[in-house]
């Protein structure tokens, strides 16, 4: 729910202070500071349980810097607000929005770009632009005049546009410009932003209102001050005069605007249009290379595996080798909705700060999305999805249906953010001129001269500029490769969608290299004996031409050539697999456990001791001779008194030194990377603490195979994990805490999962001790099917 209705509904009425609390936390995920910072200082100076709401005037919802900054601003003299008693709305637009994008995938299935691109007017390089400013429409903008609104049966939806002509007019730029609009012709909303100047002047002692005004000419706002200055307490000199001039409610608005096409009279000129789309392939491909090398601050790109992916928490970029696409500008569409995702970083755009459920990630996917369209349409390149089938993509939308239905607001954000991630990537300068554009040169090619008498010998081919080679990262995988950092260049490759599919077969295996032969063994082998005639014999027969004979099988030939990663089963590893068991009860628990990739995940019920169940976990490693970590997130580390006393109950004094502690992760889950190898354990209480999104958890398994991480995941009133994901992070060891009773002696913790040992095991917490032992056989798991959020590329997996 829209955090100011809800706030102006409750006007009147008593509310609790942990419902105060739900809405100042939704103030901030709703981009309302203002309303945000009002609460927590009632919060702060009173202790109350319960709270009179009562609103004098109502709230005023707050527009974002980051929507207005996508959004032409207009000022309107003639258009006075009277009274702060009127409330003013912007969700008339948000709703308009809304039921457009629901009703177009209700009509068409999908959206306009997703399965429709070169029926879209920007595949021509036709790119709706303003007539009098020159610029092209950003944001919602630029989804509302590249796509053509039609009356369905669902109601207004979206269509790909034909703009043969890409200007856009008001009536009154049409007029000033002596043009005529067209019988029939019909408007485009546009969504601008103007700027509402108010104060209310309250008396001290009854509270009653003395002063009222607002009005969207800041020159009238102005003199209404000096004429009232006396009046207003806050007004003590020049500067706060100034302050208080200078401060406004930004407004959403809309205006019709009409298409070039509809008007008469005007000589355009000639039109503008993105000369990309008109180079052939080779160069729209070199300019999409060119926006990802000139990406400033990138993050890590590693080429490899088979699932294209951005990890927040090491701040990398995981891309399946180009060959494996269709075509290159399918590779470069999905690279730039994985580059989209890695502007929410804290290091850029900072958009990752809260992450607490599916809601969260579907937002994400859709700003995704929507910045891969905003960068095809400038490189000129095709905007293509890895999965673009009609059954996918109705999956895909219908879970973006119940998000707008849920969010009117959702759809006008994304846009504005992936616009903003857009902007970051592509780094335009004060003249407009994007970063790529700087070092892109592209030569055509020429043609041979031709002479009459004499043939010219064939010119020496020109060398072709080489890229600096690619640094080697510190890994047994072959496939992963880093971009140099100074000047990063893309992995050379062919045009890959030019070739045939028997020559396409030939690239992919000649990019498979044989393992090398192994060295001579320097060491001198004793004669090998002498073999019969029949081994001799048996030594000619080629494998593949011989039958087994009585049943014996023959040796296959050992296979080479195999891709990194992968070994023959019979041939390793040779060393046995280690595993190790705890001491005492936790061991008796437990079982026998693999260290490798190794995770403890602990969720339970509120107040059933999940802290002292985890420091018992903890000294039992420290018991085993491990030196570990423990992030105390939740309460602070040894300042707390509640942690001191939890360790004094359960850790021994001589475990103690072998244990750091802090309460504390500035960095998030990026200090968890920092600090993981140098442990052979790490324990967190608790994650959502690092606010990291979902895949941050399996990230630190994979990037820190040796270190054992033991982590508490909190879960709310009805079971679930905290944020409503139903706690199914992938961990060899699921553990739960279960509240019996308020005296806590009863509490037991259970094994709900735990790969090659007996589940269903109850450990007393209160007693230390394992009080059932009648279990089921040792689990096997089905795997969970990820269902993808909103993504077309499924980089963003939460399990159901």
């Amino acid at each position: 729910m829209n955090v100011v209705k809800e706030i102006n509904g409750l006007n009147g009425s008593q509310v609790s202070r942990a419902d105060l609390h739900k809405i100042y936390v939704n103030a901030k995920k709703q981009d309302q500071p203002a309303l945000a910072q009002r609460i927590e200082k009632i919060l702060n100076a009173y202790d109350d349980p319960y709270f009179d709401i009562n609103i004098g005037a109502p709230v005023i919802e707050e527009i974002p810097n980051y929507i207005t900054d996508n959004l032409p601003f207009e000022e309107n003299p003639d258009e006075d607000y009277t009274g702060l008693n009127k409330a003013v709305s912007p969700d008339e637009i948000y709703q308009y929005i809304t039921d457009l994008v629901i009703n177009t995938i209700k009509e068409v299935g999908h959206l306009p770009w997703q399965r429709e691109w070169e029926k879209t007017s920007l595949f021509n390089g036709w790119q709706a632009i303003n007539y009098d400013s020159k610029k092209g429409y950003r944001g919602i903008n630029f989804v509302l005049t590249n796509f053509e609104v039609k009356i369905t049966a669902e109601g207004p939806a979206l269509f790909p546009r034909d703009l043969s002509n890409p200007y856009f007019l008001t009536f009154n730029q049409i007029e000033k410009h002596g043009g005529k609009l067209k019988k029939g012709s019909k408007g485009v909303r546009v969504v601008y932003f103007t700027k509402l100047y108010s104060h209310t002047e309250k008396d001290p002692n009854t509270g009653d209102i003395i002063l009222e005004f607002g009005t969207y000419n800041q020159k009238k706002f102005i003199a209404w001050l000096k004429k009232n200055r006396s009046k207003i307490r806050s007004i003590t000199n020049d500067k706060e005069f100034d302050k208080l001039a200078n401060s406004y409610i930004p407004i959403l608005k809309y205006y019709n605007v009409f298409a070039g096409a509809d008007v008469e009279g005007i000589e355009w000129g000639d039109l503008p249009k993105n000369e990309n789309v008109d180079k052939p392939e080779r160069e729209r491909i070199e300019i999409a290379e060119a926006i990802v090398k000139a990406m400033p601050k990138p993050p890590k790109f590693i080429f490899g595996g088979d699932q294209p992916a951005y990890s927040p928490g090491s701040d990398h970029i995981r891309m399946t080798p180009i060959e494996a696409f269709k075509s290159e500008q399918s590779y470069y569409s999905t690279l730039f909705h994985e580059m989209i995702h890695s502007t929410g970083h804290r290091s850029r755009l900072d958009r990752f700060n809260i992450f607490d459920g599916k809601k969260e990630y579907a937002f994400e996917e859709l700003i995704a999305e929507l910045g891969a369209v905003f960068l095809c349409a400038e490189s000129g390149i095709l905007f293509e999805t890895l999965q673009n089938s009609a059954k996918y993509l109705r999956g895909w939308n219908s879970r973006l249906v119940k998000s707008l239905e849920e969010d009117n607001r959702f759809f006008f954000r994304a846009a504005s953010k992936s616009q903003a991630g857009s902007d970051y990537i592509l780094d335009r300068d004060k003249d407009g001129q994007p970063a790529y554009l700087k070092g892109l040169v592209i030569e055509p090619v020429k043609a041979p001269e031709k002479t009459k008498t004499k043939k010219k010998p064939k010119p020496k081919p020109k060398p072709q500029k080489e890229s600096k080679p690619v640094k080697q990262l510190n890994t047994r995988n072959p496939l992963v490769v880093e971009y140099e950092k100074q000047n990063p260049k893309v992995v050379n490759r062919v045009i890959y969608s030019s070739l045939t599919e028997a020559e396409k077969l030939k690239y992919v295996q000649n990019r498979i290299k044989p393992d090398p032969e192994p060295a001579p063994d320097p060491k001198p082998k004793k004669k090998p004996a002498k073999k019969s005639k029949a081994e001799e014999q048996n030594e000619k027969a080629k494998p593949g031409e011989q039958l087994a004979l009585l049943g014996e099988k023959l040796e296959a030939k050992k296979t080479t050539g195999l891709p990194g990663g992968f070994v023959i089963a019979s041939e390793g590893p040779a060393k046995k697999i280690d595993t190790f068991r705890l001491p005492g009860e936790i061991g008796k628990l437990l079982g026998d456990l693999q260290a490798y990739q190794l995770a403890i995940l602990l969720t339970g019920d509120p107040h059933a001791g999940k802290t002292e169940f985890v420091t018992q976990l903890t000294d039992a490693f420290l018991d085993y001779g491990f030196k570990g970590a423990y992030l105390d997130l939740e309460q602070g580390g040894l300042v707390s008194k509640d942690t001191q006393n939890a360790f004094n109950r359960n850790i021994k004094a001589s475990n103690q030194s072998k244990l750091a502690v802090t309460g504390e992760a500035p960095q998030g889950i990026d200090t968890v990377h920092a600090i993981a190898d140098k442990f052979n354990f790490v324990v967190i209480d608790s994650f959502q603490e690092l606010n990291a999104p979902i895949n941050g958890f399996n990230d630190l398994r994979k990037q820190h195979p040796n270190t054992i991480f033991i982590v508490i995941f909190q879960q709310n009133g009805k079971g679930g994990t905290r944020g409503g994901i139903k706690g199914d992070y992938d961990a060899p060891v699921r553990l739960k805490v279960y509240r019996v009773d308020e005296t806590f002696v009863n509490n037991y913790a259970q094994v709900e999962k735990n790969r090659g040992n007996k589940i269903g095991l109850q450990y007393n917490v209160s007693q230390k001790k394992v009080i059932s032992d009648e279990t089921p056989e040792p689990e096997v798991e089905a795997e969970k099917t990820p269902v993808q959020s909103p993504a077309v590329e499924g980089d963003l997996i939460i399990y159901e």
